[in-house]
């Protein structure tokens, strides 16, 4: 079985892409399958990449990473695309994590956190255990002072779904793996990953990060459930 991951990176420094590749590459894990330095020629051909993982620097030229995921992940609605995004940037902030979430990215890697957290995050990413925890999602956006609204299109979502679908649902949105919640509520996995899709189908988002900072925002609070 090949496990090797896919990467690609977007990044205006060839310098600093050429450090990370042999970073990265130095896994035995990992190869380093596209380096674009133009987020544009990314965007006329990201559907025909085999990727598994895309690293997004923060600055680029033309756009910023943030905007880049944005663009990208209407790419991957439209076009079925499971590429995962990272958002890499030198410095760090709540409000970049917050804005590279909405925007669809999966997590946010920084310079001062080292290769060793980047390598981690990325390989979790491409097995699909990363996941933001609810908790330090509501309060990031807590601290950012952004305020909360109705959001009709979410209430309804959570309308349609009975109670014993609302409740798979709280607990995937919560953090807990598909796997998880199909052992401790003897349900088909099958059945919670089409609940779930049916979610993003109707929101038109793309990662269950989006999905947990709108319902933050609408003021669904279902971490508990």
């Amino acid at each position: 079985m090949n496990n090797t991951i896919r990467v690609g990176i977007v990044n205006a420094d060839a310098d600093i892409t050429a450090g990370r590749k042999l970073v990265l590459e130095s896994t035995g894990r990992i190869t380093l399958v596209l380096d674009e330095q133009k987020p544009e020629d990314l965007l006329d051909k990201f559907e025909n990449y085999l990727i598994d993982v895309l690293l997004v620097d923060q600055r680029l030229r033309g756009m910023s990473g943030v905007e880049l995921c944005e663009r990208l992940t209407k790419i991957k609605i439209e076009q079925g695309v499971e590429t995962r995004l990272l958002v890499t940037a030198a410095f760090g902030s709540p409000r970049l994590t917050f804005d590279a979430l909405v925007a669809g990215a999966n997590a946010v890697v920084t310079q001062d956190q080292g290769p060793k957290t980047l390598i981690e995050t990325l390989v979790s990413l491409n097995s699909l255990k990363q996941q933001q925890d609810f908790e330090e999602l509501k309060e990031l956006v807590s601290n950012l002072d952004i305020d909360t609204k109705e959001d009709p299109v979410v209430q309804v979502l959570l309308e349609s779904f009975d109670e014993f679908e609302k409740k798979l649902f709280a607990e995937i949105v919560s953090g807990n793996s598909i796997a998880s919640v199909s052992a401790a509520n003897e349900v088909a996995g099958y059945r919670i990953r089409k609940i779930m899709q049916r979610a993003m189908d109707q929101l038109k988002i793309a990662t269950l990060e989006q999905l947990q900072l709108r319902l933050i925002q609408s003021g669904e609070d279902l971490g508990k459930n």
